[in-house]
């Protein structure tokens, strides 16, 4: 069994078993190309020392992510400027319409002085073109999602940002809504494989080029990066290693070293890293719950009638999907008898004392165990 990382607090949370299971936090609507960028953000502040950890840090890593409220601003919060681009009006009129009314949406976080775009493109038209080119490039531009939560391609490190909630008087914050941290666990995974220093180099050559077309574009539309005030630590990961982060590496040093372009790779890189997430999550389930047989998917084959494989792939679905409560009950179980054999260890003037300081609170207390984890113990 891998060593135990000891978890560090979360505030305003006394008692944790997800956490010690598989992590903080393994979010299931967090899609695999929301988790690869999230990746991709830890990555880039950390490119001086890519996929390595510190010791100081205790396991885990940390980073300065990048906001870029102007590159995110002209993409998705400008619904108005294809209109002005196919008026009639003069060049010098439409960059002042388009000024205006983007000057009612500004925030206020860096986007109140917008005139270094003019400065960039020869017209207006061009400059419309360059913001159709990268809209057309993102992921889910379409989608009703608020727009400081949608996200372009990842061309390089200028493109890349953090999800943020943007409120009315552009107050901003980091809600954890999209980015749940299951990106900074990827990382962490990455960074305890065997071969992770390896990956991080590939990945920093191959993937932050600042000289690329598509990121160059993206830096004349941002300007200068805009980052978060203060280092954050990442998310917590308890196993030091496991098969599992070895595999992931394996898998994306293979699809790295294929020879197509890094940009069709991130498509492979993000249905593999899916798949391991799903892999991971079902695995640590089975372990914790005291199984250690391979994990099974039986996948259906579309057919017209009920047939066998399609009865074997439902059991298979109830199966797993019954793993993760096996494992909260096998976990939970488990420390409540640490807890107990802890309780009836202590010598007698030790319980009397700390007898009569839970007799205040009705007789339970909250003991850590198991990294960290707090669980109830009743005297």
């Amino acid at each position: 069994m891998s060593a135990i990382i000891k978890r560090p607090e979360i505030k305003s949370v006394d008692f944790c078993v997800d956490e010690n299971i598989w992590g903080h936090r393994l979010h299931d609507e967090q899609l695999p190309h929301l988790t690869v960028l999230e990746f991709l953000g830890v990555l880039g502040s950390n490119l001086d020392r890519p996929l390595k950890l510190r010791e100081e840090h205790g396991g885990t890593v940390m980073f300065k992510p990048q906001r870029q409220i102007r590159l995110r601003g002209l993409l998705f919060n400008n619904p108005y400027v294809e209109l002005i681009a196919d008026s009639a009006a003069s060049d010098e009129e439409k960059w002042r319409q388009w000024f205006e009314r983007f000057a009612q949406g500004a925030t206020g976080n860096g986007d109140a002085d917008m005139a270094y775009l003019r400065r960039s493109f020869a017209s207006f038209d061009d400059f419309a073109k360059a913001i159709e080119l990268l809209r057309s490039s993102s992921f889910e531009s379409r989608s009703n999602k608020r727009w400081s939560s949608k996200f372009v391609f990842p061309f390089g490190p200028d493109a890349l940002y953090e999800d943020l909630e943007i409120d009315s008087r552009g107050k901003m914050s980091n809600d954890r809504r999209f980015f749940a941290r299951t990106g900074e666990l990827l990382y962490l995974m990455l960074a305890r494989a065997k071969r992770g220093e390896e990956l991080g180099d590939i990945l920093s050559k191959r993937l932050f080029n600042r000289g690329s077309p598509m990121n160059r574009l993206a830096r004349v539309l941002q300007g200068e990066p805009q980052l978060a005030d203060d280092p954050r630590s990442a998310g917590y990961l308890p196993e030091a290693s496991n098969p599992r982060f070895d595999q992931i590496c394996e898998d994306w040093l293979s699809i790295l070293n294929k020879d197509m372009p890094i940009y069709d790779a991130l498509e492979h890189l993000i249905l593999i890293s899916g798949l391991n997430m799903l892999l991971y999550f079902l695995e640590r389930a089975k372990r914790v719950a005291g199984n250690d047989d391979p994990v099974e998917i039986v996948c259906e084959i579309v057919s017209k009638g009920r047939t066998k494989v399609r009865v074997l792939s439902g059991d298979s679905y109830q199966f797993n999907q019954a793993l993760s409560s096996k494992a909260v009950l096998a976990h939970v179980a488990y420390s409540v008898d640490r807890g107990h054999r802890f309780w009836r260890s202590w010598a007698p003037l030790e319980r009397e004392h700390f007898g009569r300081c839970d007799f205040k609170h009705g007789w339970s207390r909250w003991v850590n165990f198991g990294g960290g984890a707090g669980v109830p113990v009743t005297a």
